[in-house]
């Protein structure tokens, strides 16, 4: 009877032991706040916005605390994950962000472990490869919805001129011409391979095209092109639609725009908030922006001759005079 009671008294401590180490490891997981790295270039005021509007929004909806690392590059996150795997003091990535195509692109690669949130990311399908750790907010403006703005701008329009880089956008403008059409336009395309093109494309553009649509082209639309294209477009009285707001504030027309801070930080924090709270990456979808307005210039429409109706003036989010 004495070893009876001896051996479940051993028992018992036993069964206790185990009780009160996992519930140590519980507390102690609970206490210890969620890290989630950033990887975030610097120096590009877009991203500063997009970051700031994920932590606001991730304060607000997940109840555990966080803390967020900024890496500049992926290079960063690579040294923060070998550190990690040489002392255990270094602190656990929960979860990472990635700000941009390119870092998005080069992470994804490279990480398979740790669940990824994507954002400020155009065409992430091209980015992202089919890896299941990998969910985000892409920046696509759908080009239904453009081109169903350009009917309600300029009424008569019929044909659409863009200029591209075939090497770049290919495929997306080959998808654009299925779209125009079934909505009644026409797209006319003049590919170019250089900068020093883009001044003849402009040419058989202002003589075939009912206006131009800008698209996201680093042969065409940069920083040394903008003002020559957007000067040839008053002389030619030729509607250009911009790629931005940067455009429209220079002297195009108009332009689609997103809410940076809405799209790319809270439409992002809340697939963070799923995934940290314990739904898998893999089960969640892309999103599409959801806060699409326009940003006009008056003064343009002034001096190429187009009247914007009051609907579109007074639901502008910003109208250049």
């Amino acid at each position: 009877m004495k070893y009876a009671l001896t051996k479940r008294a051993w028992f018992t401590m036993v069964l206790s032991s185990i009780f009160l180490l996992g519930w140590a490891w519980k507390m102690s997981a609970q206490e210890r706040p969620l890290t989630i790295a950033i990887i975030q270039p610097y120096n590009i005021n877009a991203y500063y916005e997009a970051v700031e509007g994920f932590t606001e929004q991730l304060h607000r909806q997940l109840k555990q605390d966080f803390q967020t690392v900024v890496y500049e590059s992926p290079e960063g996150l690579y040294s923060a994950m070998k550190q990690r795997q040489l002392t255990a003091n270094a602190p656990e990535i929960d979860l990472i962000l990635t700000v941009g195509t390119q870092a998005t692109a080069e992470v994804s690669k490279h990480v398979t472990e740790i669940p990824i949130v994507f954002t400020m990311v155009l065409e992430p399908e091209r980015t992202v490869q089919d890896t299941q750790n990998v969910v985000g907010v892409s920046v696509n403006i759908p080009v239904e919805l453009q081109f169903s703005m350009m009917k309600e701008v300029l009424p008569t329009a019929k044909d659409i001129g863009v200029i591209y880089d075939p090497g770049r956008n290919a495929r997306f403008i080959e998808d654009s011409a299925r779209t125009a059409a079934q909505l009644g336009f026409r797209l006319k395309q003049f590919p170019v391979t250089s900068q020093k093109d883009i001044p003849a494309a402009l040419e058989q553009v202002s003589k075939e095209a009912d206006v131009l649509w800008g698209i996201v082209d680093n042969t065409v639309y940069t920083s040394q092109t903008a003002r020559s294209i957007i000067q040839t477009t008053w002389k030619k009285q030729l509607p250009f639609v911009g790629t931005s707001e940067a455009y429209v504030k220079a002297g195009a027309l108009w332009a689609l725009v997103l809410r940076i801070k809405i799209l790319g930080g809270r439409q992002s924090a809340m697939l963070a908030s799923q995934i940290l709270s314990g739904t898998s990456a893999a089960s969640l979808q892309e999103t599409i922006p959801r806060k699409i307005g326009w940003i006009i210039n008056l003064r343009t429409a002034k001096l190429i001759g187009v009247e914007f109706s009051n609907k579109i003036i007074d639901r502008a989010w910003e109208a250049y005079e």
